[in-house]
């Protein structure tokens, strides 16, 4: 299976940007997966948390496919 996708995010009013993702391709099991996760509306690591739970739920995804 072929899959095309393309991604935008945009930083607004902030200097950084908190937002994550991320393609899971698994062509093996003829799966694929995408997650988003927004930031927290300019709160202290905001990055960090969308960061962190993006790799979390890819990392569970992966083990338990």
């Amino acid at each position: 299976m072929e899959i095309r996708y393309a991604t935008i995010s945009k930083t607004g009013r902030r200097h950084n940007n908190e937002d994550a993702y991320k393609i899971i391709d698994m062509p093996q099991n003829n799966r694929f997966m995408g997650i988003v996760c927004d930031g927290m509306g300019g709160h202290s690591f905001g990055e960090t948390a969308s960061e962190t739970v993006c790799n979390t739920i890819s990392d569970f995804w992966k083990k338990h496919v």
